[in-house]
């Protein structure tokens, strides 16, 4: 060759990579304007940030792993800090070469934009320019710097001619284990979401130019040469580029409705990365069908992330990936074999390329999920959801804008609900006027809203105390149950009196106490939790206080600061949480006090009569929902006893809620004996049966499990032992929290010594049969010679162990029987079945030895009942 041709192919190829070079401002471009104007520069931080890196690191040791001498074909051993000793064509082909590792690199920025760090997004580019793409590239293109024999894919016969699978693909499989492993982007998926679109769509489109005019010198100056194959290779580039463009369009226009730009772009994308494989042995007409094809599965794979919601922002997978992979295959498909070079037949070289993908996807995908899930459990690769919301400009590089200043003042108004003062005013500028607008806005609504919360104010007192005795009515009117009517009131009330903790308390009139209901309105859970906690523990029992003064007297009662109160016996509860002003209503069923609602705010409260009056309605209208809920319970009751078990119902603490008639006869105790007692303080079982902490404990079981449980136990009753089978069941409230264990009891003495006298008769049966010389059997009628049970003399009749015929264990009997006396026996057992008579058979068998034997039979039909 020439002094003058080499100098031509150096020139060529430092061209190339200076096109190559420029589609990192392509890439810049693109991801800048697909994502929104608050993480921009962030984007195109990046991109210039991991160009730098990929280079520093390509030239220290990437390029000596991709190109130096191999090790086995996996590896380069040598050209470590490139540069020393190459010649002008190798150094161009480093620059050239360098520019590729720089695009396999960012291809993962646009996928992650909006949610990773900067500081991991460094991390992942130096994963793939240091480890994840020079190994590939040393796989396929390890003797392209004259290092033979070259890596393991390129002996095979791989080809890739700039890159489909070695650049475009190893991104792609990178992006998608990334955005695997940090997720999508808040509220980009879910039941509320909304579509996320880019800020500058010109932007994007002048990105992809730049794109498409670098990829000539992707493409072009991979021939490493200026030869007569480059223009045909960047014919071929262009015409499935704009293919890939044409059917993406038709796809969006005809499946979403409108020519979508984002998607329009990416199918030229697509093209372009199918193309890249085959560029120098295409004609144009197969690179505009592979063109074509590419874009249909970008679109199709696009549609598949939506589906399992994988967040790729600017569609790095579907174009990359997707499309890198089918045009590696698409080599052998559309391929002439002359054209290859490598001797091998159309199906062996698609086996080959397939190989080289599953490969790809194995060190790319495998190593590239696994360091960067194990790096994200120590080091977060995503930023905080705060830094995302205000955007990356911000929160990774303290960037801003005055539009963006704006927003983050107004945000900060709507996030705390108060607009009565201006935002600042930038002035001389035009986000200065719109702010100034906006202030004058803000002044006239303030006013407004000042007039019309005084009209409002004024409107609620008047109504307030009607609408909540409508809301009572209804809720007595409507509810299921007394809980319901109590939980719809204590809102109501709360609201209505500024409350910030309502609750209930029931009257036991078995112990004639007030018991906590467990029924609250909180307006923080989390402030009032020991408050609640030490409520739900009291019992009050008729007298002074807060609470118990109103069981005592039946009219309500104010205290303007409790956790003063000597008399209040939660004070140092509420002073801990800052209670202060209480107040406490009777729920009434005639004159009879039935509960008590308690009010708690944190301001001190003095009694107010108009609360009383409307209260006195509230606790009346409750009082008729407590009054329907008696007269179910009566009825209930009656169901109960009229039951032929012995029924229980027990509360979470295990005392008796309810016996009936018949558990009440056996054990002889009554309904209101027990009520409010443990299996202890009533001592049912008198010390004989079933234990008092076993009956608790499975009681206690079946709280925290949720499940029925089943059980026996004895009992002595009148001076005989009784078995009882007991079935302990849940009882659930209208939430489905368990507030009680039923349980039903049934005698089962009689069963159990049936039982118990069978067994016995069956050992009888087998010591009387045992040692007798002839077979003797219990066979099930309707089953084909199956044996209940069979003597051991069969041994010295068949060869065969006894155990081997019961229940067919190893063989069934019949199929020791000569078959020529199988239908016999058959009818004359059956006859006899019919009859309900003996039988008598002569029949043949076959024993272990092989030999026949004549069996001379005897049989008795059982019957039942």
């Amino acid at each position: 060759m020439s002094t003058t041709a080499e100098l031509l192919d150096v020139a060529w190829i430092l061209v190339c990579a200076a096109l190559v070079m420029l589609m990192q401002a392509g890439f810049s471009c693109l991801e800048s304007g697909l994502v929104r104007t608050k993480n921009s520069i962030n984007v195109a931080a990046k991109n210039f940030a991991d160009f730098c890196l990929s280079s520093a690191l390509f030239w220290l040791f990437g390029f000596a792993l991709m190109f130096g001498t191999t090790a086995g074909g996996w590896i380069g051993t040598s050209g470590f800090l490139f540069g020393d000793t190459a010649n002008p064509w190798l150094m161009a082909f480093f620059i050239f070469q360098l520019g590729f590792c720089g695009t396999a690199t960012t291809i993962v920025s646009g996928a992650v934009s909006e949610r990773m760090r900067f500081s991991g997004y460094l991390v992942v580019a130096a994963i793939i320019s240091a480890v994840i793409y020079p190994v590939v590239g040393h796989w396929v293109w390890g003797s392209a710097a004259g290092a033979a024999p070259g890596g393991w894919l390129e002996q095979m016969g791989f080809i890739d001619f700039a890159g489909s699978t070695v650049v475009h693909s190893v991104g792609g499989w990178i992006a998608l284990a990334a955005i695997v492993v940090i997720g999508p982007r808040i509220g980009r998926f879910g039941k509320n979401a909304v579509p996320i679109h880019g800020h500058d769509l010109p932007m994007v489109t002048l990105g992809v130019f730049l794109l498409w005019f670098g990829w000539f010198g992707f493409n072009g100056g991979s021939t490493l040469g200026l030869t007569p194959e480059v223009p045909t290779i960047i014919v071929n580039t262009t015409v499935s580029g704009a293919f890939g463009g044409l059917v993406a369009l038709a796809l969006a226009w005809r499946f979403g409705g409108r020519p979508d730009v984002a998607m329009i772009m990416n199918g030229s994308l697509a093209g372009l990365v199918g193309i890249t494989a085959s560029a120098h042995i295409m004609a144009p007409l197969a690179a505009a069908a592979i063109g074509s094809i590419a874009a249909v599965v970008m679109y199709t794979v696009a549609m598949l992330l939506e589906r399992f919601e994988l967040d790729d922002v600017v569609g790095a997978v579907p174009v990359h990936l997707a499309a890198g992979i089918w045009g590696t295959l698409a080599v052998a498909i559309f391929g002439d074999p002359a054209s290859w070079g490598t001797g091998l037949s159309r199906w062996e070289q698609l086996g080959v390329q397939a190989t080289g993908v599953g490969a790809t996807f194995a060190w790319a995908f495998g190593v590239g999920f696994t360091l960067l899930w194990l790096i994200d459990r120590w080091f977060p690769l995503r930023i905080d959801p705060e830094g995302e919301r205000i955007g990356l400009n911000v929160a990774e590089h303290g960037t801003s804008t005055e539009i963006l200043d704006l927003l983050t003042e107004m945000d900060d108004q709507r996030r705390a609900g108060d607009f009565s003062q201006p935002v600042s005013v930038e002035p001389h500028t035009e986000i200065g006027q719109i702010a100034q607008q906006y202030n004058r806005v803000l002044a006239d609504i303030n006013a407004e809203q000042r007039q019309r919360e005084a009209v409002t104010e004024a409107l609620r007192q008047q109504t307030a105390s009607l609408r909540l005795l409508r809301e009572a009515a209804s809720a007595a009117n409507r509810a299921k149950s007394v809980e319901d009517a109590i939980r719809t009131c204590l809102a109501s009330i709360c609201e209505f009196g500024g409350w910030s903790i309502g609750h209930c308390f029931m009257v036991d009139e078995t112990i004639k106490k007030l018991i906590s209901t467990k029924i609250w309105h909180l307006d923080d859970e989390e402030q009032y939790a020991a408050f609640r906690e030490v409520t739900e523990k009291t019992e009050l029992p008729s007298g002074i206080g807060l609470t118990s003064l109103v069981l005592a007297s039946g009219k309500p009662n104010w205290i303007a600061d409790v956790s003063a109160d000597e008399n209040f016996s939660r004070a140092a509860a509420a002073k801990e949480i800052g209670i202060k002003g209480g107040a406490a209503f009777p729920v009434q069923v005639g004159d009879d006090v039935v509960a008590v609602l308690e009010f708690f705010s944190g301001e001190p409260k003095a009694p107010d009569e108009t609360i009383s009056e409307v209260m006195g309605a509230v606790g009346t209208q409750l009082g008729r929902v407590v009054e329907r809920e008696r007269s179910n319970a009566v009825r209930f009751k009656s169901v109960v006893d009229n039951m032929p078990a012995h029924v229980h119902l027990r509360d979470r603490g295990g005392r008796f809620i309810l016996i009936n008639r018949q558990y009440e006869e056996f054990y002889g105790v009554t309904n209101d004996f027990v009520r409010g007692k443990t299996l202890h303080e009533v001592e049912l079982t008198g010390g004989f049966g079933f234990a008092p902490d076993k009956n608790e404990a499975f009681d206690r079981q079946l709280i925290e499990t949720g499940q029925i449980v089943e059980l026996e136990f004895d009992v002595m009753r009148e001076g005989e032992l009784r078995t009882l089978s007991d079935v302990k069941f849940p009882i659930k409230d209208h939430s489905g929290e368990i507030i009680a264990v039923g349980g039903v009891e049934l005698d089962i003495t009689e069963r159990k010594e049936a039982e118990e006298a069978m067994r016995e008769s069956e050992e009888r049966f087998r010591t009387l049969v045992a040692n007798l010389p002839g077979i003797v059997y219990r066979g099930l009628v309707g089953a084909d010679w199956t044996m209940q049970f069979i003597s051991e003399a069969v041994v010295d009749v068949t060869g065969y162990p006894a155990t081997d015929f019961i229940d067919n264990r190893v063989r069934s009997y019949g199929s020791i029987i000569h078959p020529d006396d199988q239908e016999m026996i058959a009818r004359t057992v059956d006859e006899s079945v019919e009859q309900g008579e003996p039988f008598t058979l002569e029949y043949r068998i076959l024993d272990a030895g092989g030999r026949m034997r004549w069996v001379y039979e005897k049989g008795l039909v059982v019957v039942d009942d």
